[in-house]
């Protein structure tokens, strides 16, 4: 059922999975129940079957001695699936248990078929991406044999910064991120007397999104060519499904002239770093517009003038404070800036402003 389905895809033995292939092996799982004390399996038997552990708790015992407990959403015994060999452990439960139990018969039609079935969704679905579209059956074919399946939950990160580049990437199902962590430098001036100011500079690491990676798209491909380590990072933004070529079969199956398009059209997608940094200057200089119109709105000096600062008032002093918690960067002089920036910054400060007064009210009162 649909709930055994949604259970079975958190489990790692699916982990690499296609839906369907799910699906079929959820209708062949049964389902036993153990007491505690029951065996599900002693070491030196034949293995025919898998158990994955729906609830309960299962002791693993090995040469008489309790070695590892598996709670439940954990699986024993898939090593009979593949090969039928002896068990190498003995499995007992620990409490009341329920078991889904799928027998290697069972198994091995399940996979036969499903391998067979996945290939041709992959092929039909690699013949539609525009790089591909004009490939030789053959070829497309011979790549499929090389691809593997990576399933990924939303907020899993593909690889970071630094990581080995091992992996050619084509995403079949959901969306991801590529980010770089970019060097930003940052100048701030403000006044430090009637005609003093002093200026410093400020370099951040700055995590800015590159790219957009949908159905279709493929990424990767740098890191592999130029044997070096990754110079960016990807994050899952939803539950997604991977096609992973490994770099032994990348440079076997890819020729000289696939791997220079795969580098351009690669290259495509990507901003070239001036045009980011430009982007990061844009975005704190609208920042430190909005900040600067707030300040004409509310004619607060934040220079550092006692002068002017003595004869404020207590709102004004709290304005001062919350603007420079909020807005570091607002020493940097005053301009002109747009009423909507301006009418939004005063509306959001008149908020937080009522709350510092409603709670030290209760404070007072208390």
């Amino acid at each position: 059922n649909k709930k055994v389905f949604l259970w079975a895809k958190t489990l790692p033995f699916f982990q690499n999975f296609m839906d369907n292939s799910i699906r079929e092996t959820c209708a062949k799982l049964k389902t036993t129940r153990y007491k505690i004390g029951d065996f599900l399996m002693k070491q030196g038997e034949p293995g025919d079957c898998m158990h994955f552990i729906y609830q309960g708790s299962l002791g693993i015992i090995v040469n008489g001695h309790r070695v590892a407990t598996l709670k439940a959403g954990s699986g024993v015994g898939d090593a009979a699936l593949e090969t039928g060999a002896p068990r190498n452990a003995s499995v007992q439960a620990e409490i009341e248990t329920c078991s889904l139990v799928l027998y290697r018969d069972d198994y091995q039609k399940i996979i036969s078929i499903a391998k067979s079935q996945e290939k041709q969704d992959m092929l039909k679905f690699i013949q539609k991406i525009p790089f591909f579209r004009f490939w030789e059956q053959a070829k497309l074919y011979r790549m499929g044999t090389y691809l593997m399946v990576r399933r990924v939950s939303k907020d899993d990160r593909i690889f970071k910064e630094g990581d080995s580049s091992e992996t050619f990437y084509i995403a079949m199902e959901g969306r991801l991120t590529i980010y770089a962590l970019i060097d930003f430098k940052y100048t701030h001036r403000w006044p430090t007397g009637s005609q003093e100011w002093e200026v410093s500079e400020t370099t951040k690491k700055v995590v800015h999104p590159l790219r957009e990676v949908k159905p279709g798209d493929f990424f990767g491909v740098y890191g592999l060519v130029n044997k070096c380590n990754r110079i960016t990072q990807a994050i899952a933004d939803t539950d997604a499904v991977l096609l992973c070529i490994n770099r032994k079969e990348f440079v076997e199956f890819f020729t000289r002239t696939d791997v220079e398009s795969l580098l351009e059209e690669e290259g495509k997608c990507y901003p070239k770093i001036s045009e980011v940094v430009d982007t990061l200057k844009k975005r704190d200089q609208n920042k430190t517009e909005m900040v600067k119109a707030l300040l004409d709105a509310a004619n607060i000096n934040l220079s550092g003038d006692s002068t002017r600062f003595s004869s404020e008032s207590a709102e004004i002093r709290r304005k001062r404070n919350w603007l420079s918690r909020h807005f570091p960067n607002a020493k940097r002089g005053l301009t002109p800036a747009s009423k909507a920036s301006t009418k939004k910054a005063l509306t959001e400060l008149g908020q937080r402003s009522k709350k510092s007064i409603s709670h030290k009210k209760i404070d007072r009162d208390e």
